[in-house]
């Protein structure tokens, strides 16, 4: 009698779709067992004539009819009180796939390995499929961890699954037999190094821009010693030279540089000699005016000081 161990097309109980391509049957062609509820200490008979017709994996039933249990079931399959199969295997690959009827993420496990087939009393689908999961060890997972031990394998298939091509691996300075542990740690190696980078060009911008504001102020500050701009327009000088040095150039070159008096007054040779030192702003205006307007035009600071000492012998 031929039973379906696998359609591909029906969700099994514990939520997942199996791929039959993805099937892996060399171990259980070597030893085609026949179990009883997934008991390895119940061995029935054998399967016979392994195979994908369509969407379904199917298999024929030799039962051990040297025993009691295999006479048994083999009776209570032919006069059809028993018509389920179920398929011991072992996860390798799986992936979500997105089930645009029901709007849900699908278990499809892509890769696997066939154990042993075995009759069941209930099936737990209506393809009369039945499933049962092991471990790499061939230790059964139980009904409680399946569901993560799917999760994980899904987790691990993608990752698995994320190949560089030989130039991105050179790129990464990385032999193409690199392991993804291998480009994980390159990955993350270059993603800190890009922040150092990153760090060090807003080092260096800030760097730029405060030497860009330095030199349009002095501009404007050698502009204004100059008289070429009085102090209400400092500040609009030196935003036009922050954006546009040339610019703020070519401005004031067209300015005409103020005229003092230390451009037209011969400086006269004063008799007082070093008491001029001590000479307040009334000294200075009595004995010695055009120079005092030199002062006031050429030197301010000094010019400042004389009236300090007036205001203080006043």
């Amino acid at each position: 009698m031929k039973f379906v161990l696998n359609d591909e097309s029906v969700k099994n109980s514990h939520g997942f779709y199996l791929k039959n391509s993805g099937g892996d049957f060399t171990r259980f062609n070597k030893n085609p067992v026949m179990l009883l509820e997934h008991d390895p200490k119940d061995v029935i008979g054998r399967w016979n004539n392994l195979t994908i017709e369509g969407r379904q994996l199917t298999a024929a039933t030799i039962f051990d009819t040297d025993t009691e249990k295999g006479q048994r079931v083999e009776g209570q399959v032919n006069r059809d009180f028993i018509s389920g199969a179920s398929v011991g295997i072992i996860v390798k690959k799986a992936e979500y796939r997105h089930n645009e009827a029901l709007q849900i993420d699908d278990v499809w496990v892509t890769e696997w390995e066939l154990l042993e087939a075995s009759i069941v009393s209930i099936p737990s689908n209506p393809a009369a499929l039945r499933v049962k999961v092991y471990a790499d060890d061939s230790t059964p997972v139980e009904e409680a961890q399946l569901a993560a031990h799917l999760d994980n394998i899904v987790k691990l298939s993608i990752s698995n699954s994320m190949k560089l091509t030989n130039e991105a691996l050179t790129a990464l300075d990385l032999p193409p037999s690199a392991t993804l542990s291998e480009v994980s740690a390159k990955v993350v190696a270059l993603a800190a190094r890009a922040v150092e980078l990153s760090t060090q060009i807003d080092s260096l911008k800030a760097e730029q821009a405060k030497q860009v504001k330095d030199r349009a102020e002095a501009l404007a500050l050698s502009a204004l010693v100059e008289g070429k701009i009085v102090a209400t327009g400092k500040e609009d000088l030196i935003a036009l030279a922050t954006n546009n040095y040339q610019a703020a150039q070519s401005v004031l070159s067209a300015i005409p540089a103020r005229q003092t008096y230390g451009d037209k007054v011969v400086p006269v040779s004063m008799s007082i000699g070093s008491d001029r030192d001590n000479w307040n702003y009334h000294d200075w205006k009595n004995n010695a005016p055009r120079e005092l307007e030199q002062l006031r035009a050429d030197r301010p600071a000094e010019y400042a000081e004389i009236l300090k000492k007036t205001r203080k012998n006043n």
